[in-house]
Protein backbone atom coordinates (compact mmCIF):
# COMPACT_ATOMS: atom_id res chain seq x y z
CA UNK A 1 0.00 0.00 0.00
CA UNK A 2 1.27 2.93 -0.65
CA UNK A 3 1.35 6.43 1.71
CA UNK A 4 0.40 9.48 -0.08
CA UNK A 5 1.44 12.54 1.92
CA UNK A 6 -0.25 16.18 2.05
CA UNK A 7 1.26 19.35 1.64
CA UNK A 8 2.20 20.98 5.20
CA UNK A 9 0.94 24.60 4.10
CA UNK A 10 -1.97 25.56 5.18
CA UNK A 11 -5.29 25.06 2.65
CA UNK A 12 -3.00 23.07 0.46
CA UNK A 13 -4.27 19.52 -1.05
CA UNK A 14 -1.07 18.97 -3.79
CA UNK A 15 0.55 15.58 -2.59
CA UNK A 16 4.11 16.46 -1.08
CA UNK A 17 6.53 15.57 -3.73
CA UNK A 18 9.25 16.44 -0.64
CA UNK A 19 10.72 16.41 3.51
CA UNK A 20 11.35 19.90 5.29
CA UNK A 21 13.85 18.81 8.03
CA UNK A 22 17.35 19.19 9.36
CA UNK A 23 19.90 17.09 11.00
CA UNK A 24 19.29 16.18 14.97
CA UNK A 25 21.70 14.69 17.29
CA UNK A 26 21.79 13.92 20.82
CA UNK A 27 25.62 12.44 20.98
CA UNK A 28 24.28 8.88 20.62
CA UNK A 29 21.42 9.04 18.71
CA UNK A 30 21.28 11.05 15.47
CA UNK A 31 17.98 10.93 12.72
CA UNK A 32 16.77 13.61 10.40
CA UNK A 33 13.82 15.36 12.20
CA UNK A 34 10.55 16.38 9.95
CA UNK A 35 9.60 20.04 10.55
CA UNK A 36 6.93 19.53 7.53
CA UNK A 37 6.13 18.03 3.87
CA UNK A 38 5.31 20.46 1.17
CA UNK A 39 4.43 20.00 -2.61
CA UNK A 40 6.49 22.20 -5.42
CA UNK A 41 4.56 25.15 -5.12
CA UNK A 42 4.90 25.60 -1.35
CA UNK A 43 8.63 24.54 -0.70
CA UNK A 44 9.94 28.02 0.49
CA UNK A 45 6.76 28.57 2.53
CA UNK A 46 7.13 25.60 4.16
CA UNK A 47 11.00 26.04 4.70
CA UNK A 48 10.60 29.27 6.15
CA UNK A 49 7.66 28.53 8.54
CA UNK A 50 10.18 25.77 9.83
CA UNK A 51 12.97 28.15 10.23
CA UNK A 52 10.77 30.30 12.12
CA UNK A 53 9.88 27.68 14.56
CA UNK A 54 13.30 26.33 14.61
CA UNK A 55 14.39 29.62 16.13
CA UNK A 56 12.28 29.33 19.42
CA UNK A 57 13.63 25.77 20.03
CA UNK A 58 16.43 25.87 22.45
CA UNK A 59 18.56 22.13 22.50
CA UNK A 60 19.05 20.61 25.63
CA UNK A 61 23.04 20.36 26.89
CA UNK A 62 24.72 17.95 24.52
CA UNK A 63 21.66 18.12 21.51
CA UNK A 64 22.15 19.95 18.16
CA UNK A 65 19.95 20.60 14.83
CA UNK A 66 21.35 21.34 11.55
CA UNK A 67 20.23 23.63 8.76
CA UNK A 68 16.76 22.96 7.84
CA UNK A 69 16.59 21.93 4.14
CA UNK A 70 14.46 19.77 1.53
CA UNK A 71 14.48 15.91 1.02
CA UNK A 72 13.06 14.20 -2.15
CA UNK A 73 9.97 11.66 -0.85
CA UNK A 74 10.90 8.21 -2.05
CA UNK A 75 7.95 7.85 -3.81
CA UNK A 76 7.28 11.33 -5.42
Amino acid sequence: MKTVVKCSFPDCDDYAVMKVAAPWKDGSHAELSTYGYACPAHAEDVVAYAEGRAKAYRPAPGESVGKIGTVPLANA
